[in-house]
Protein backbone atom coordinates (compact mmCIF):
# COMPACT_ATOMS: atom_id res chain seq x y z
CA UNK A 1 0.00 0.00 0.00
CA UNK A 2 2.96 2.17 0.99
CA UNK A 3 4.34 1.99 -2.56
CA UNK A 4 1.28 2.41 -4.08
CA UNK A 5 0.59 5.88 -2.51
CA UNK A 6 4.08 7.26 -3.14
CA UNK A 7 2.99 6.33 -6.79
CA UNK A 8 0.13 8.01 -7.00
CA UNK A 9 1.58 11.14 -4.96
CA UNK A 10 3.66 11.19 -7.32
CA UNK A 11 1.43 11.28 -10.34
CA UNK A 12 -0.60 14.16 -8.58
CA UNK A 13 2.41 16.60 -7.94
CA UNK A 14 4.43 15.77 -11.09
CA UNK A 15 3.56 19.41 -12.65
CA UNK A 16 3.31 20.27 -15.91
CA UNK A 17 5.52 23.01 -16.71
CA UNK A 18 4.26 23.44 -20.61
CA UNK A 19 0.87 22.47 -22.11
CA UNK A 20 0.34 20.15 -24.96
CA UNK A 21 0.65 21.90 -28.06
CA UNK A 22 1.37 21.82 -31.39
CA UNK A 23 4.25 23.87 -32.92
CA UNK A 24 5.66 23.94 -36.42
CA UNK A 25 4.70 20.70 -37.32
CA UNK A 26 5.88 18.86 -34.44
CA UNK A 27 3.86 17.87 -31.18
CA UNK A 28 5.08 19.23 -28.25
CA UNK A 29 4.60 17.02 -24.85
CA UNK A 30 3.75 18.64 -21.24
CA UNK A 31 7.67 18.17 -20.70
CA UNK A 32 8.86 20.07 -23.38
CA UNK A 33 10.12 17.29 -25.31
CA UNK A 34 9.35 17.24 -29.44
CA UNK A 35 8.83 14.80 -32.37
CA UNK A 36 7.75 15.66 -35.68
CA UNK A 37 4.41 15.72 -36.37
CA UNK A 38 3.95 12.60 -39.18
CA UNK A 39 2.95 9.25 -39.43
CA UNK A 40 4.89 6.53 -37.09
CA UNK A 41 5.06 2.54 -38.58
CA UNK A 42 6.39 0.87 -35.18
CA UNK A 43 5.11 2.63 -31.98
CA UNK A 44 5.93 1.24 -28.94
CA UNK A 45 3.23 2.48 -26.37
CA UNK A 46 4.09 2.54 -22.78
CA UNK A 47 1.56 4.50 -21.64
CA UNK A 48 -2.10 3.17 -21.33
CA UNK A 49 -4.20 6.12 -22.24
CA UNK A 50 -2.20 6.09 -25.43
CA UNK A 51 -3.13 2.22 -26.19
CA UNK A 52 -6.84 3.03 -25.66
CA UNK A 53 -6.83 5.93 -27.76
CA UNK A 54 -4.75 3.74 -30.77
CA UNK A 55 -7.88 1.33 -30.63
CA UNK A 56 -10.28 3.98 -30.29
CA UNK A 57 -9.25 5.81 -33.44
CA UNK A 58 -8.19 2.28 -35.25
CA UNK A 59 -4.44 2.49 -34.94
CA UNK A 60 -3.52 0.10 -33.05
CA UNK A 61 -1.90 -1.79 -35.99
CA UNK A 62 1.30 1.13 -35.34
CA UNK A 63 1.59 -0.71 -31.96
CA UNK A 64 4.93 -2.64 -31.50
CA UNK A 65 4.60 -3.30 -27.78
CA UNK A 66 3.23 -1.90 -24.75
CA UNK A 67 3.86 -1.19 -21.14
CA UNK A 68 1.71 -3.14 -18.59
CA UNK A 69 -0.11 -2.11 -15.47
CA UNK A 70 -0.15 -3.53 -11.85
CA UNK A 71 -3.22 -2.44 -10.93
CA UNK A 72 -5.63 -1.68 -13.42
CA UNK A 73 -6.62 -3.30 -17.05
CA UNK A 74 -6.22 -1.31 -20.31
CA UNK A 75 -9.11 -0.99 -22.37
CA UNK A 76 -9.67 -3.09 -24.70
CA UNK A 77 -8.27 -5.90 -22.07
CA UNK A 78 -9.47 -8.72 -24.92
CA UNK A 79 -7.77 -7.34 -27.59
CA UNK A 80 -4.49 -5.70 -25.41
CA UNK A 81 -3.28 -8.52 -23.09
CA UNK A 82 -2.40 -10.51 -25.97
CA UNK A 83 -0.05 -7.57 -27.25
CA UNK A 84 3.95 -8.03 -27.02
CA UNK A 85 4.99 -6.85 -23.26
CA UNK A 86 7.83 -4.08 -22.76
CA UNK A 87 7.89 -4.69 -19.03
CA UNK A 88 5.52 -2.30 -17.00
CA UNK A 89 5.02 1.64 -16.96
CA UNK A 90 7.25 2.56 -14.13
CA UNK A 91 9.71 0.28 -15.33
CA UNK A 92 9.41 -0.03 -18.99
CA UNK A 93 12.40 -2.68 -20.32
CA UNK A 94 15.34 -0.57 -22.43
CA UNK A 95 16.77 -3.07 -23.76
CA UNK A 96 13.30 -4.47 -24.93
CA UNK A 97 12.72 -1.54 -26.37
CA UNK A 98 15.63 -0.92 -28.43
CA UNK A 99 15.28 -4.59 -29.86
CA UNK A 100 11.96 -3.18 -31.60
CA UNK A 101 13.60 -1.03 -33.22
CA UNK A 102 10.67 1.46 -32.95
CA UNK A 103 10.45 4.99 -34.84
CA UNK A 104 8.90 6.15 -31.61
CA UNK A 105 8.41 5.54 -28.03
CA UNK A 106 5.06 7.40 -26.05
CA UNK A 107 5.94 6.90 -22.32
CA UNK A 108 3.94 7.33 -19.35
CA UNK A 109 5.56 9.91 -16.65
CA UNK A 110 6.44 7.63 -14.17
CA UNK A 111 8.82 5.59 -16.48
CA UNK A 112 10.36 8.53 -18.44
CA UNK A 113 13.12 9.40 -15.74
CA UNK A 114 15.22 6.79 -17.37
CA UNK A 115 14.06 5.88 -20.12
CA UNK A 116 14.42 9.66 -21.89
CA UNK A 117 18.11 9.70 -21.40
CA UNK A 118 18.57 6.49 -23.08
CA UNK A 119 16.25 7.17 -25.57
CA UNK A 120 18.34 10.35 -26.59
CA UNK A 121 21.42 8.67 -26.96
CA UNK A 122 19.70 6.04 -29.45
CA UNK A 123 18.08 8.76 -31.29
CA UNK A 124 14.47 7.51 -30.57
CA UNK A 125 11.99 10.17 -30.88
CA UNK A 126 9.50 10.20 -27.59
CA UNK A 127 6.88 11.44 -26.47
CA UNK A 128 5.73 11.61 -22.92
CA UNK A 129 1.69 11.56 -22.06
CA UNK A 130 0.09 13.04 -19.07
CA UNK A 131 -2.78 15.60 -19.79
CA UNK A 132 -5.00 16.85 -16.78
CA UNK A 133 -7.41 18.66 -18.62
CA UNK A 134 -9.92 18.03 -20.93
CA UNK A 135 -8.45 20.07 -24.03
CA UNK A 136 -4.99 18.20 -23.63
CA UNK A 137 -6.89 14.77 -24.04
CA UNK A 138 -8.35 16.27 -27.03
CA UNK A 139 -5.43 17.47 -28.43
CA UNK A 140 -3.11 14.66 -27.71
CA UNK A 141 -5.79 12.69 -29.69
CA UNK A 142 -5.57 14.27 -32.62
CA UNK A 143 -1.91 14.28 -32.24
CA UNK A 144 -2.12 10.29 -32.11
CA UNK A 145 -4.41 10.47 -35.12
CA UNK A 146 -1.68 11.98 -37.02
CA UNK A 147 1.12 9.76 -35.48
CA UNK A 148 -1.00 6.62 -36.84
CA UNK A 149 -2.65 8.40 -39.69
CA UNK A 150 -6.24 7.67 -38.57
CA UNK A 151 -6.75 11.66 -38.62
CA UNK A 152 -10.26 11.38 -39.40
CA UNK A 153 -10.87 8.75 -36.82
CA UNK A 154 -9.68 10.99 -34.38
CA UNK A 155 -11.64 14.19 -35.63
CA UNK A 156 -14.45 12.35 -35.32
CA UNK A 157 -14.24 10.47 -31.90
CA UNK A 158 -12.80 14.29 -30.74
CA UNK A 159 -15.99 15.89 -32.21
CA UNK A 160 -18.59 13.18 -30.58
CA UNK A 161 -16.84 13.53 -27.12
CA UNK A 162 -16.83 17.43 -27.34
CA UNK A 163 -20.57 17.29 -28.23
CA UNK A 164 -21.19 14.90 -25.52
CA UNK A 165 -19.20 17.16 -22.91
CA UNK A 166 -21.10 20.24 -23.84
CA UNK A 167 -24.57 18.79 -22.73
CA UNK A 168 -23.70 17.33 -19.95
CA UNK A 169 -22.38 20.90 -19.16
CA UNK A 170 -25.07 22.57 -19.95
CA UNK A 171 -27.71 20.51 -18.12
CA UNK A 172 -25.51 20.81 -14.95
CA UNK A 173 -27.54 22.85 -12.01
CA UNK A 174 -25.28 24.63 -9.65
CA UNK A 175 -26.21 23.42 -6.61
CA UNK A 176 -23.45 24.70 -4.55
CA UNK A 177 -22.55 20.53 -3.32
CA UNK A 178 -19.49 20.21 -1.72
CA UNK A 179 -16.93 17.01 -2.41
CA UNK A 180 -14.14 14.96 -2.55
CA UNK A 181 -12.96 12.23 -5.24
CA UNK A 182 -11.02 9.83 -3.34
CA UNK A 183 -7.94 7.28 -4.25
CA UNK A 184 -7.47 5.58 -0.93
CA UNK A 185 -9.49 4.91 2.16
CA UNK A 186 -7.37 4.01 4.25
CA UNK A 187 -6.12 6.25 4.26
CA UNK A 188 -8.27 8.66 3.01
CA UNK A 189 -6.82 10.60 0.91
CA UNK A 190 -7.80 13.18 -2.20
CA UNK A 191 -7.21 14.21 -5.48
CA UNK A 192 -6.11 17.89 -5.70
CA UNK A 193 -7.69 20.29 -8.13
CA UNK A 194 -4.97 20.36 -10.79
CA UNK A 195 -5.52 16.55 -11.67
CA UNK A 196 -8.09 15.15 -14.15
CA UNK A 197 -11.04 14.16 -11.15
CA UNK A 198 -10.54 17.97 -9.96
CA UNK A 199 -11.46 18.28 -13.81
CA UNK A 200 -14.61 16.74 -13.37
CA UNK A 201 -16.05 18.22 -10.17
CA UNK A 202 -15.24 21.51 -11.75
CA UNK A 203 -17.34 20.53 -14.65
CA UNK A 204 -20.31 19.06 -12.79
CA UNK A 205 -19.86 22.25 -10.40
CA UNK A 206 -18.79 20.64 -7.28
CA UNK A 207 -16.39 22.27 -5.05
CA UNK A 208 -13.38 19.92 -4.36
CA UNK A 209 -12.52 19.73 -0.75
CA UNK A 210 -8.87 19.51 -1.36
CA UNK A 211 -9.21 23.50 -2.57
CA UNK A 212 -9.58 23.83 0.64
CA UNK A 213 -6.46 22.43 1.71
CA UNK A 214 -3.49 24.10 1.83
CA UNK A 215 -2.48 25.41 -1.87
CA UNK A 216 -5.03 23.50 -2.82
CA UNK A 217 -3.34 19.87 -2.81
CA UNK A 218 -3.93 16.33 -1.43
CA UNK A 219 -3.38 15.07 1.77
CA UNK A 220 -4.87 12.36 3.98
CA UNK A 221 -8.76 13.81 5.07
CA UNK A 222 -9.16 13.36 9.31
CA UNK A 223 -12.38 13.16 11.12
CA UNK A 224 -11.86 16.94 11.78
CA UNK A 225 -11.74 17.97 7.82
CA UNK A 226 -14.81 16.08 7.48
CA UNK A 227 -16.79 17.20 10.27
CA UNK A 228 -15.66 20.92 9.01
CA UNK A 229 -16.30 20.97 5.19
CA UNK A 230 -18.70 18.08 5.47
CA UNK A 231 -19.37 16.81 1.94
CA UNK A 232 -22.36 16.20 -0.11
CA UNK A 233 -20.63 14.04 -2.70
CA UNK A 234 -18.29 11.12 -2.35
CA UNK A 235 -16.76 9.13 -5.09
CA UNK A 236 -13.98 6.51 -4.35
CA UNK A 237 -11.93 4.75 -7.28
CA UNK A 238 -8.61 3.10 -7.68
CA UNK A 239 -8.27 0.34 -5.26
CA UNK A 240 -11.45 1.03 -3.65
CA UNK A 241 -14.43 -0.97 -4.24
CA UNK A 242 -17.56 0.00 -2.56
CA UNK A 243 -19.13 2.81 -0.38
CA UNK A 244 -19.37 0.34 2.37
CA UNK A 245 -15.61 0.34 2.45
CA UNK A 246 -15.39 3.98 2.88
CA UNK A 247 -17.22 3.92 5.54
CA UNK A 248 -16.67 0.75 7.51
CA UNK A 249 -12.51 1.93 7.51
CA UNK A 250 -14.00 5.28 8.10
CA UNK A 251 -16.85 5.60 10.58
CA UNK A 252 -16.91 9.18 10.57
CA UNK A 253 -18.35 9.66 7.45
CA UNK A 254 -21.59 8.53 9.01
CA UNK A 255 -21.70 12.52 10.25
CA UNK A 256 -21.35 13.67 6.59
CA UNK A 257 -24.09 15.04 4.69
CA UNK A 258 -23.08 12.43 1.99
CA UNK A 259 -23.29 9.49 4.07
CA UNK A 260 -26.71 10.97 5.28
CA UNK A 261 -28.04 10.76 2.06
CA UNK A 262 -26.57 8.00 0.06
CA UNK A 263 -24.27 10.26 -2.22
CA UNK A 264 -21.23 7.78 -1.26
CA UNK A 265 -20.14 6.55 -4.99
CA UNK A 266 -17.25 4.48 -6.57
CA UNK A 267 -16.61 4.36 -9.74
CA UNK A 268 -13.92 2.11 -12.38
CA UNK A 269 -10.56 4.40 -12.13
CA UNK A 270 -9.86 3.81 -15.52
CA UNK A 271 -13.23 5.23 -17.24
CA UNK A 272 -12.55 8.66 -14.53
CA UNK A 273 -8.56 8.99 -14.52
CA UNK A 274 -7.42 7.57 -17.57
CA UNK A 275 -6.37 10.47 -19.62
CA UNK A 276 -8.70 9.42 -22.96
CA UNK A 277 -11.67 10.62 -24.42
CA UNK A 278 -13.96 7.49 -23.18
CA UNK A 279 -13.18 9.32 -19.90
CA UNK A 280 -15.99 11.50 -21.11
CA UNK A 281 -18.80 8.15 -20.76
CA UNK A 282 -17.36 7.92 -17.35
CA UNK A 283 -18.28 11.39 -16.56
CA UNK A 284 -21.68 10.75 -17.72
CA UNK A 285 -21.65 8.14 -15.21
CA UNK A 286 -21.05 10.11 -12.32
CA UNK A 287 -23.29 13.10 -13.93
CA UNK A 288 -26.36 10.75 -14.06
CA UNK A 289 -25.75 9.84 -9.82
CA UNK A 290 -25.09 12.83 -9.36
CA UNK A 291 -27.88 14.67 -10.90
CA UNK A 292 -30.60 14.26 -8.50
CA UNK A 293 -28.30 15.37 -5.33
CA UNK A 294 -30.03 18.21 -3.66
Amino acid sequence: MKRFLLFILFLIFTINIYSIKIENNMAVDSYGNSVELKEYKRIVVADPSAVEIFYLIGGEDKISAIAKTKINKIYPEEKTKYLESVGTITKPSFEKIISLTPDLVILNPMGAVKSTELLKKYNIPFFIDRSVTFNEIFLKTKIYGVFTRQERNAEKLINEKKDKLKEIEKNIMDKKLKGVVLYSNSPMVSFSKDTIPGEILKLLKIENMAESFAGGKSQIISSETILKENPDVIIGTMKIKSPEEIVSSNEFLKYSNAYKNNNIYVFESEKILRATPRIVDGIEEIYEVIKNVK
